[in-house]
């Protein structure tokens, strides 16, 4: 039967399957069967290719150094870096009520700064991209102004202050004077003082209820649209102010040791405080347009959701009671055109 046999070298233990059928048939008796010999696997060199030997014969001892290679060290050519030593106090004293995060900001740009590699186009180019930012988000705030929602809305807001402001409510009620012929040839036409042009308004003002109250939710979205640009504009407003603060900084530090680049700095510092100038000019114009839409929401949800159906209704009972035998009397009248006028002035605001 054949069995296994355990052979252990300093390298790897490996075990030999020992069979009689290997027994050569001219063996010495006084000698057992030949064996397989176990195959010692060592450390491969860089470079070696893998061989198989015999475990009899020894192997050399490979040192452990000669398998690591010798990596030398890489220069790379580039120019020093060295801080310049700045405080938040000390951009603060170039701009007293600066806030905390403009002045943290303004450090991070003078600490990121390397006179030694100093170029015209890192100079010119300084705070260019906050300025540009800026410029981009004003004229999508002005398309945002000019947006079709805002539009159409105007327009149905105007169309019910013509058509309310139209009606001549005593006249069709029987309180008023009608206006004289010398009145309806030279005087103002479209007078709405008549039962059927009265009943005309009427339809038409419930048309644009239903238009205005479909618009509320795009005026909603608008709205917060003209949130966020603001928002952005204010953020980018302090990256230009702390551009502008760290070149001034760096104007007054580098005056001495680098006039020409000092100089360089101080227009562009300029530059920079005039668009900050300009930014904080057009606050309470952007607060305006901001607005608008909240004006339109709040006329739609007070005069046109509330106050114009009820009106409507009541309107629509006067056209049906007047056309009959009895005709409003002068309170009801009175009180009828006060609301008109309450509607008007809640579309008007």
């Amino acid at each position: 039967m054949p069995r296994w046999d355990v052979a252990s070298t300093g390298h790897l233990t490996t075990c030999s399957l020992i069979s009689p059928e290997l027994v050569p048939d001219d063996a010495p008796p006084n000698r057992g069967p030949t064996r397989l010999r176990p195959t010692v696997i060592g450390p491969i060199a860089p470079g070696q290719k893998t061989s198989r030997r015999p475990a009899d014969r020894a192997s050399p001892p490979v040192s452990e150094h000669a398998t690591r290679p010798v990596v030398a060290p890489t220069a790379i050519p580039g120019v020093e870096r060295r801080r310049i030593a700045v405080t938040v106090a000390d951009i603060a004293r170039l701009s007293p009520g600066v806030a905390p995060a403009v002045a943290a900001t303004a450090v991070r740009l003078v600490e990121g700064f390397v006179v030694e590699g100093a170029r015209d186009r890192t100079i010119t180019l300084w705070g260019h991209g906050a300025q540009q930012e800026y410029a981009d988000l004003v004229a999508r705030t002005l398309d945002l102004a000019r947006a079709d929602e805002l539009g159409r809305v105007r327009a149905y807001v105007t169309r019910m202050i013509d058509l309310l402001g139209a009606i001549d409510l005593p006249v069709i009620c029987g309180i008023g004077r009608p206006a004289g012929v010398f009145d309806r040839l030279f005087g103002g036409t479209g007078r709405i003082d008549t039962l059927c042009a009265l009943e005309d308004a009427r339809a038409e003002l419930d048309q644009l209820v239903r238009l205005t109250a479909a618009a509320l939710d795009p005026l909603l979205r608008l709205r917060d649209r003209l949130s966020e640009q603001a928002r952005r504009i204010e953020a980018t407003g302090g990256d230009i102010e702390a551009a502008a603060l760290a070149a001034g900084f760096l104007a007054d530090h580098l005056s001495i040791t680098q006039p020409a680049l000092s100089q360089r700095f101080l227009e562009r510092a300029m530059s920079l405080t005039r668009s900050v100038a300009q930014l904080r000019g057009d606050d309470p114009l952007r607060a305006a347009q901001a607005e608008q839409p909240l004006h339109l929401i709040a006329a739609i949800q007070e005069a046109v959701l509330v106050a114009m159906p009820a009106w409507l209704s009541t309107i629509a009972a006067l056209t049906a009671t007047a056309s009959g035998a009895r005709s409003p009397n002068p309170t009801e009248a009175g009180e009828l055109q006060h609301r008109l006028q309450t509607i008007l002035q809640q579309l008007k605001t």
